[in-house]
């Protein structure tokens, strides 16, 4: 198995598509957390669309994603919705969304605090809680790289809330070239992440879902519950790590 593979491997345990199953969950909510593709925000306004969606979070401050996303939005011809800027991860994407709103009433709700995944959840449930909001099911769209650890992170957070959380990416990453750009099996997927910040993600997001003493799980720093990971993940984390070094997060 070469690296490819490998990193395929990582790819496939951490994108928590869930897709397939969308035709048997009716949202009522959904929370675009902070990253920095903005075609997901533009694919979750359809979705919201279709599923009649009424309230919509968007939960971002500055952190990792900021400058990425900056740089996603002027590569899509996008860069006048900071000219007047700086504007947090949430109010950028709120853009997006706004910008494909035809007729449909939403109920825009900003957290622009959060600086990590811990923080979009305890920060979007307070503005749940401050507003009397119904969460009950609530679509979650994150960066796919983030997405599984996005998913256990609200589910710990808000488990005395009964919602049910649902992962939507409309792409799965297939990388088909380490090269650098990055190319990938879907072409709309290129050029989303720089090469160094999507290495550094992927092995970032490995570490911290391992149930060990380093990792975010209970027998580490227990910001969420346990995940079992794999032994061929565990067995690509490693030897991708090892053939990667320089990249960590």
């Amino acid at each position: 198995m070469d690296d490819l593979d490998e990193v395929n491997i990582l790819l496939a345990f951490l994108a928590n598509n869930e897709a397939q199953s969308m035709d048997c969950f009716q949202a009522d909510s959904m929370i675009i957390a902070g990253n920095s593709i903005p075609m997901l925000t533009q694919k979750a306004y359809q979705l919201a669309v279709s599923q009649q969606i009424k309230n919509v979070i968007f939960s971002g401050g500055f952190g990792h994603a900021t400058n990425y996303l900056i740089k996603n939005l002027e590569k899509n011809d996008l860069g006048h919705f900071f000219d007047q800027g700086p504007y947090s991860e949430a109010e950028l994407l709120k853009r997006v969304f706004e910008n494909r709103t035809a007729t449909q009433n939403f109920h825009f709700f900003i957290e622009k605090e959060s600086t990590n995944t811990g923080e979009n959840a305890l920060f979007s449930l307070q503005v749940v809680n401050e507003k009397n909001l119904d969460f009950r099911k609530t679509i979650l769209v994150q960066d796919p790289i983030l997405q599984k650890r996005t998913k256990a992170t609200f589910e710990h957070h808000w488990r005395k809330k009964a919602t049910d959380f649902y992962c939507y990416n409309p792409f799965s990453p297939i990388l088909i070239s380490m090269s650098d750009p990055l190319q990938f099996k879907n072409p709309m997927m290129n050029g989303w992440w720089e090469k160094d910040y999507f290495y550094a993600l992927i092995l970032g997001e490995i570490a911290r879902l391992i149930d060990d003493q380093d990792g975010y799980g209970p027998n580490g720093k227990g910001y969420i519950g346990h995940i079992a990971v794999p032994e061929e993940v565990e067995a690509a984390y490693k030897s991708v790590r090892q053939a990667l070094p320089q990249y960590h997060r």
